[in-house]
């Protein structure tokens, strides 16, 4: 159950981390003058932000949350 938790903060933090970064770069464009709000440019940055935080958290995750039998063995290596 605890994993669960684990598993769920980590999404989160993901989404949450996408959401800022999308934000903060949208509204850097927008004040730029680069674009208006609601147009497509925005959706794209959002797209774009989203996949590269997609791929961030599923190349970390192996990382974060590594299986049962990589921690099995590791607390058998490191016995001897």
């Amino acid at each position: 159950m605890e994993r669960i938790f684990k598993v769920l903060g980590y999404a989160l933090g993901w989404i949450l981390g996408w959401g800022l970064i999308s934000t903060v770069i949208n509204e850097g464009l927008i004040q730029s003058g680069s674009y208006q709000h609601g147009e497509q440019a925005e959706r794209g940055v959002l797209s774009i932000t989203g996949l590269i935080v997609i791929f961030g958290a599923i190349s970390l995750y192996k990382e974060v949350f590594p299986s049962k039998d990589s921690e099995d063995s590791k607390g058998e290596n490191s016995s001897d």
